[in-house]
């Protein structure tokens, strides 16, 4: 056997839904030790559309139509969905169901390929790039229960097209079309951020830099046999700005949200996808407090950081499972 084919045979020996596929239950490496078990509450979906669901063609600055009130009212729910919970929904984003709805299929199509087709996209000396399931060191923690196809998609010189799948045939223009409207989105966010807090428009944008990055990960979640001794995705934070993420219509039940020390949570019993982009700041940035909140009344609570020393904290800070900006925190 020669030397790729061992390496595409140890590859398939590690992804989930070739696990999944032989029935022979949950390897001890996907399996929760004690005291890993999440304890959660269910979401109340009253609680999304009435305070986290964001109307973002309120808030873009290119929307003359709108009235003043409509748009200051859209900028404080903003303003109190990421002081109290950190994430939100948005709607009237510039992307028809339609096109999202083929977004997801492609994706679906691909995870569904013969296991040589998907190979060939296979990881090979770039986490962030590629397919399989292959985890950076975690400490104790166990595998994640899915396998993903991580790309960048930009900026183009960081785009490596060879591992973008040919099937289905239009992934690759679908993904080229989601990644330019992401864009779109990570400015009209980030400068509604600013104005909710009566900054200057660009203030986040600037922190963001001009040269920062976009992964995209398609991740696939079989059903498990045994759902509760399992993480589809650990415990984490994103080293992000903004992490934007893509539900599976059909399986919507599966985004974790830590609030208040409680996890927000929804077990599903089926396969499932999600897509998400990780809208990643320029290295040469230096990301921190904004000058004009901070005062004597306000103190400045959290390091500044360039982003090449916060990938670096990140490594370290990972695997212990404990939060990254509690790492920031002056002492």
């Amino acid at each position: 056997m020669g030397t790729e084919s061992w390496k595409q045979t140890d590859m398939a020996s590690k992804l989930v839904q070739e696990i999944a596929r032989k029935g022979e239950g949950v390897p001890e490496r996907f399996i929760l030790k004690e005291g890993q078990t999440l304890h959660a509450i269910d979401a109340n979906p009253t609680l999304w559309e009435e305070t986290l669901l964001i109307d973002l063609s309120l808030l873009s600055p290119d929307d003359t139509s709108s009235s003043t009130s409509a748009q200051q009212k859209e900028l404080s729910k903003l303003h109190y969905a990421l002081k109290h919970w950190g994430c939100f929904q948005i709607k009237n984003h510039g992307m028809t169901s339609l096109f999202l709805d083929e977004l997801l299929q492609v994706s679906k199509e691909f995870f569904g390929l013969p296991l040589e087709e998907r190979l060939k996209c296979s990881i090979k000396d770039d986490f962030f790039n590629g397919y399989g399931n292959v985890a950076p060191s975690t400490g104790n923690m166990p595998i994640n229960w899915n396998d993903r196809l991580s790309l960048t998609v930009y900026p183009q010189d960081k785009i490596k097209l060879h591992l973008w799948p040919r099937k289905p045939e239009k992934f690759r223009e679908i993904l080229q079309e989601y990644s330019l409207n992401l864009k779109n989105i990570l400015e009209v966010v980030l400068k509604a951020m600013a104005k909710s807090l009566d900054l200057k428009e660009d203030s986040f944008l600037d922190q963001h830099g001009k040269q920062g990055s976009m992964e995209t990960r398609f991740g696939f979640y079989p059903r498990c046999p045994h759902p509760d001794q399992v993480y589809g995705v650990h415990p984490h934070v994103d080293r992000s700005t903004i992490t934007i993420l893509l539900p599976d219509r059909d399986v919507v039940e599966g985004l974790q949200v830590e609030k208040d020390d409680q996890w927000v949570v929804t077990n599903a019993e089926k396969d499932r996808v999600s897509i998400v982009a990780f809208c990643i700041p320029d290295l040469q940035a230096e990301v921190g407090p904004i000058d004009e909140l901070i005062s004597p009344n306000q103190p400045k609570m959290y390091n500044s950081v360039d982003m090449k020393t916060f990938r670096q904290l990140l490594t370290k800070i990972f695997p212990t499972g404990k939060s990254l900006v509690d790492a920031l925190k002056i002492k």
